[in-house]
């Protein structure tokens, strides 16, 4: 007997039968739970479900910024893996992305995931870089001053000075996702506030939360960057929650210089970055 396959807008009716496969991808638990509401009703966003017979088998979030479109949170009913499935919902997302404008899809995953790594490598991903968190304890010492009167197009110049975007083939860590800086999100850092300078030393960064652990996290810095790790470690966020993180390629020369300020692997994961072209 035929089964028919199709890839729709997910429902809040889609939760329930969502979460109840989701609860089986990894022993430790599944985060969609904490997010599927906020991805549910982001209209700048597309949260997807693939169903088989009407019964929701597969997931995936697709963020659509400019030319650029990221893929997250893919999800395969465990009792419905190795039918192709997670082959058809990849390939239905990067439609999606091209059909609204996007030329590029990235993803992350972990390096250990083997599985996904096969299916999009099959697919025509490319290997761009891994990373890994760094995180340091915090430290007394002057606070970090916004910088809410900068102009974003004159942060955006100041990007050549940044040594971890020449690592990263110009894209920069914002939660979970590596995307090309631009001025309009620079703009949006502005705005939130995020964007702060060390008194005493050249340059700025953007401190933001991880994604993760609700901890900060350095995304982004230009000019100084010894000095940034070193300084924003008394950010008084940093300094509520103890730690400063930092996401880095591990085999680079800013995760050698973060370990000589006293950064240290936060978990030994190892997260690999990938692209198609659309």
């Amino acid at each position: 007997m035929s089964e028919t396959w199709l890839l729709r807008p997910a429902t809040a009716a889609d939760r329930t039968p969502v979460l109840a496969f989701c609860a089986h991808t990894w022993e430790g638990g599944d985060y969609i739970a904490e997010v599927w509401d906020e991805w549910l009703h982001d209209p700048h966003t597309a949260l997807v479900v693939g169903t088989l017979d009407d019964q929701p088998i597969a997931l995936a979030h697709i963020v659509i910024d400019g030319e650029q479109s990221w893929l997250e949170g893919v999800r395969i009913d465990p009792a419905q893996r190795g039918r192709g499935f997670g082959q058809r919902l990849v390939q239905g997302c990067a439609e999606i992305a091209r059909q609204q404008g996007a030329t590029v899809m990235r993803l992350l995953t972990n390096r250990d995931n083997r599985a996904m790594i096969q299916l999009i490598t099959r697919l025509g991903f490319a290997h761009c870089f891994d990373a890994t968190w760094y995180s340091a304890p915090a430290l007394d010492g002057p606070p970090p001053e916004p910088l809410a009167t900068r102009d974003a197009d004159e942060l955006l110049r100041d990007l050549d000075a940044a040594p971890v975007l020449r690592e990263t083939g110009g894209l920069y860590a914002d939660g979970w996702m590596f995307l090309r800086p631009s001025a309009a999100r620079l703009q949006r850092h502005l705005a939130a506030g995020q964007v702060v300078a060390v008194p005493g030393v050249n340059g700025w960064a953007i401190v933001a939360n991880d994604g993760e652990s609700e901890r900060q996290a350095i995304i982004l810095a230009a000019g100084d960057f010894a000095g940034l790790l070193h300084g924003l470690r008394a950010h008084p966020a940093a300094r509520r929650s103890g730690e400063l993180r930092v996401l880095l390629p591990p085999d680079g020369a800013c995760a050698a210089l973060a370990q000589q300020l006293g950064y240290a692997v936060k978990r030994p994961h190892r997260f690999g970055i990938y692209a198609l072209a659309l």
